[in-house]
């Protein structure tokens, strides 16, 4: 029996490079649709809705009414008004990379307000466990577990006897969640800002952006470096108001599918009967933004190339951009150099070409089977090395006629790779028996490849 294979795969990637900044500069941080959190320098004389009409692209075929939240949306086809139900709340988190105030934050109104128009917002000095939640630990409805943190009990609230907030809460013990209790279970708000105790209520508009600036309500808000801090929004529709109606009157928010983790996007879920309640770490990004004013240096960074697994054994580009605030001591660039080894042998030094912050460096072309680790070191004319981790990447070399394809994004409980699922999914008579077939991740190696990958093999299971 023969079979033909056909297998299209398109994954899209937001990338944003941007220079770094000296102190006491106005930045727009957003989340965009890869998960990354972007540093948008605002000009003189700036506003919010400059920056967005300068970066803000909604995909064309957004919807206008919105969509059940269960549904899942992948990438800039997934831009959405996302529900939020009575009493819901909406969290973004971000994480600074210097020290600095808050003055202004903005979120994306849906075209439905709901019952009652009214979103309360607070600040908050989120827990620090947020930055290193897992990759797996994303829920793609409000029925997930992986992704579920958790809520506290609130006996006096007619609407699911819970609420996100301790200070609300009759009982201020956590109520851990489904998900992984030692790294997800956990307040996700840490404690309130200083800014204003328990926040300001909005009256909303609709399909608009809105804002506000801190001060006009006395204070600004104060973070450090690499501390999470956020804004909540919720729907102030209580049950109360609907008279004891069970049916949701919803809030729409504009929100992007995600293309990968980090997910800086939680919604506690207030009291959907058939839902795991309270926090869940969501696979979608509210359009929300903070303006920041940096008042002290960022840590310098190199953004690299991070090249994968592949079919590929000619040689391969690398490319870098260095950056470094102007009082930090690294922004006098003398040299770049790019580091390669192939499997165990020593390192192999060679000079990147370009113009500050652009470099690009070579990677020679290896055999099938090869194992290809690099590094790339910045030289600072104050005498400062920058170093990035070290990426590896392997030419693959098919060896048997069947290949298990792994075409998911986050792996079922307690399974760390795909090679170890695919011993699952590919066993005959035990699971230990030696694999009869080649595993290829597709979230992981190089997609390119895959047209000159298939033919390689009599049969393909594709798993997602």
């Amino acid at each position: 029996m023969t079979a033909k294979f056909r297998l299209c795969i398109i994954i899209a990637f937001s990338f944003l490079a941007l220079p770094y900044l000296s102190a006491q500069q106005r930045v727009l941080l957003r989340i965009n649709k890869a998960g990354q959190q972007e540093a948008i320098p605002m000009r003189k004389g700036e506003t919010a809705e400059d920056v967005l009409s300068r970066f803000y692209k909604p995909a064309p075929n957004a919807p206008s009414s919105g969509t059940r939240d269960s549904i899942f949306n992948f990438g800039p086809n997934g831009a959405t008004n996302f529900i939020a139900s009575h009493q819901d709340v909406m969290f973004q988190w971000f994480d600074p990379q210097a020290g600095g105030v808050v003055l202004e934050f903005g979120w994306k109104n849906g075209t439905d307000l709901g019952y009652i128009p009214k979103s309360t917002i607070r600040a908050w000095q989120g827990d620090k466990r947020l930055d290193s939640l897992p990759a797996n630990a994303q829920s793609t409805s409000g029925t997930g577990s992986l992704g579920n943190m958790g809520y506290y009990k609130k006996n006096d609230d007619g609407d699911g006897l819970k609420t996100p907030f301790k200070d609300e809460a009759t009982d201020t013990n956590f109520v851990r969640g489904k998900g992984d209790s030692a790294k997800v279970c956990f307040d996700p708000l840490g404690k309130e800002a200083k800014w204003l105790f328990r926040g300001h209520q909005f009256s909303l508009i609709p399909n608009s952006w809105q804002s506000f600036k801190l001060l006009d309500f006395g204070d600004s808000m104060k973070f450090v470096a690499h501390q999470p801090f956020g804004f909540t929004k919720q729907n102030d529709t209580k049950i109360s108001d609907l008279s004891g109606s069970l049916n949701d009157v919803n809030q729409l928010i504009g929100a992007n599918g995600s293309d990968g983790y980090p997910y800086h996007s939680l919604k506690f879920y207030e009291g959907t009967p058939t839902s795991n309640y309270g926090w869940q770490i969501r696979d979608y990004e509210w359009n929300m933004y903070v303006i920041v004013l940096y008042t002290t240096c960022r840590p310098p960074k190199i953004i690299y190339t991070r090249l994968r697994t592949t079919l590929n054994t000619t040689p391969r580009k690398v490319s870098a951009n260095v950056y470094g605030d102007d009082c930090s001591g690294f922004t006098q660039i003398n040299s770049v150099d790019l580091f390669y080894r192939m499997n165990s042998a020593a390192y192999n030094q060679t000079a990147m070409t370009g113009i500050a912050p652009d470099y690009i460096g070579t990677i020679p072309g290896a055999s099938p089977g090869d194992t290809v680790s690099y590094y790339i070191v910045a030289h600072f004319e104050s005498g400062l090395n920058l170093f990035t981790s070290t990426n590896i990447y392997n030419i693959f070399r098919p060896s048997k006629s069947t290949l298990y394809m792994w075409n998911g994004r986050s792996l079922p409980t307690g399974i760390v790779s795909p090679s170890q699922l695919a011993v699952y999914g590919m066993m005959r008579d035990s699971i230990k028996e030696k694999p009869y077939y080649d595993v290829w991740n597709v979230r992981e190696y190089d997609t390119d490849a895959i047209p000159a990958l298939l033919p390689n093999y009599k049969h393909v299971v594709e798993a997602t």
